[in-house]
Protein backbone atom coordinates (compact mmCIF):
# COMPACT_ATOMS: atom_id res chain seq x y z
CA UNK A 1 0.00 0.00 0.00
CA UNK A 2 1.48 3.39 -1.07
CA UNK A 3 1.13 5.99 1.55
CA UNK A 4 0.10 9.29 0.83
CA UNK A 5 0.89 12.65 2.17
CA UNK A 6 -3.00 13.11 3.29
CA UNK A 7 -2.90 9.58 5.05
CA UNK A 8 0.11 10.52 7.13
CA UNK A 9 -1.19 14.05 7.86
CA UNK A 10 -4.23 12.75 9.02
CA UNK A 11 -3.08 10.45 11.34
CA UNK A 12 -0.18 12.71 13.01
CA UNK A 13 -2.96 15.02 13.28
CA UNK A 14 -5.50 12.42 15.01
CA UNK A 15 -2.36 11.26 17.34
CA UNK A 16 -1.20 14.48 18.83
CA UNK A 17 -3.25 17.71 18.40
CA UNK A 18 -0.16 19.93 17.79
CA UNK A 19 0.06 18.45 14.38
CA UNK A 20 -3.67 19.98 13.33
CA UNK A 21 -3.63 23.80 12.47
CA UNK A 22 -5.92 26.18 13.80
CA UNK A 23 -9.47 26.62 11.38
CA UNK A 24 -10.11 30.19 10.45
CA UNK A 25 -12.26 31.99 8.01
CA UNK A 26 -10.49 33.12 5.18
CA UNK A 27 -10.60 36.59 3.77
CA UNK A 28 -12.30 36.35 -0.31
CA UNK A 29 -9.59 37.53 -1.56
CA UNK A 30 -7.21 34.97 0.04
CA UNK A 31 -7.18 32.33 -2.59
CA UNK A 32 -6.09 34.89 -5.10
CA UNK A 33 -3.44 36.58 -3.00
CA UNK A 34 -1.86 33.46 -2.19
CA UNK A 35 -1.33 32.83 -5.32
CA UNK A 36 0.02 35.79 -6.38
CA UNK A 37 2.76 35.33 -3.94
CA UNK A 38 3.90 31.56 -4.82
CA UNK A 39 3.95 32.95 -8.38
CA UNK A 40 6.14 36.24 -7.22
CA UNK A 41 8.15 33.48 -5.21
CA UNK A 42 9.10 32.14 -8.44
CA UNK A 43 6.88 29.33 -7.68
CA UNK A 44 9.63 27.94 -4.90
CA UNK A 45 9.43 27.60 -1.06
CA UNK A 46 11.60 30.39 0.36
CA UNK A 47 13.62 28.29 2.62
CA UNK A 48 14.67 24.74 0.67
CA UNK A 49 13.69 25.65 -2.99
CA UNK A 50 11.19 23.18 -4.02
CA UNK A 51 8.36 23.37 -6.11
CA UNK A 52 6.27 21.19 -4.92
CA UNK A 53 3.42 21.58 -2.35
CA UNK A 54 4.02 25.24 -1.70
CA UNK A 55 1.70 27.47 0.57
CA UNK A 56 1.40 31.29 1.38
CA UNK A 57 2.76 31.15 5.16
CA UNK A 58 1.06 33.88 7.57
CA UNK A 59 3.96 34.74 9.85
CA UNK A 60 2.12 35.96 12.54
CA UNK A 61 -0.89 33.72 12.28
CA UNK A 62 -4.18 34.85 11.40
CA UNK A 63 -5.96 33.30 14.46
CA UNK A 64 -3.09 35.38 16.70
CA UNK A 65 -3.87 38.71 15.10
CA UNK A 66 -6.65 38.98 12.32
CA UNK A 67 -5.76 42.30 11.03
CA UNK A 68 -2.10 41.16 9.13
CA UNK A 69 -4.15 38.26 6.89
CA UNK A 70 -3.66 40.23 4.04
CA UNK A 71 -0.74 42.12 4.48
CA UNK A 72 2.01 40.64 1.83
CA UNK A 73 4.76 42.12 4.42
CA UNK A 74 3.56 39.18 7.07
CA UNK A 75 3.75 36.49 4.25
CA UNK A 76 6.23 34.11 3.10
CA UNK A 77 5.73 31.20 0.52
CA UNK A 78 6.82 27.95 2.21
CA UNK A 79 6.65 24.43 1.08
CA UNK A 80 4.36 21.57 2.87
CA UNK A 81 6.18 18.41 1.29
CA UNK A 82 6.22 14.97 3.13
CA UNK A 83 10.41 14.52 3.96
CA UNK A 84 10.73 18.01 4.77
CA UNK A 85 7.76 20.36 5.79
CA UNK A 86 9.30 23.70 5.70
CA UNK A 87 5.70 25.30 6.96
CA UNK A 88 5.38 23.36 10.06
CA UNK A 89 9.12 22.81 11.12
CA UNK A 90 10.07 26.73 10.25
CA UNK A 91 6.78 28.52 9.99
CA UNK A 92 5.34 26.94 13.31
CA UNK A 93 8.69 25.53 15.00
CA UNK A 94 6.80 22.12 15.34
CA UNK A 95 3.55 23.15 16.55
CA UNK A 96 0.65 24.34 14.92
CA UNK A 97 -0.01 26.91 17.32
CA UNK A 98 3.42 28.33 17.25
CA UNK A 99 4.84 30.76 15.20
CA UNK A 100 7.91 31.75 14.35
CA UNK A 101 8.71 35.44 13.76
CA UNK A 102 11.89 35.61 12.64
CA UNK A 103 10.61 33.00 9.48
CA UNK A 104 12.02 35.21 7.07
CA UNK A 105 15.45 35.55 8.37
CA UNK A 106 15.77 32.01 8.78
CA UNK A 107 14.72 31.08 5.80
CA UNK A 108 17.14 33.34 4.04
CA UNK A 109 20.11 31.57 6.09
CA UNK A 110 18.53 28.26 5.05
CA UNK A 111 17.93 29.21 1.27
CA UNK A 112 21.71 29.90 0.97
CA UNK A 113 23.06 27.03 3.06
CA UNK A 114 21.26 24.49 0.69
CA UNK A 115 22.47 26.68 -2.31
CA UNK A 116 26.27 26.23 -1.28
CA UNK A 117 25.84 23.07 -0.06
CA UNK A 118 24.46 22.24 -4.15
CA UNK A 119 27.41 24.39 -5.62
Amino acid sequence: MKLSFSIIKKTLESINPEFRKPQVKRNPDWTFLSKQMIERAGNKCSLCGKSANLTTHHIVPVHVNRDLEMDESNLIVLCENLTHNCHFIFGHLLNWKSYNDTVRDDAAIWNLKIRDRLN
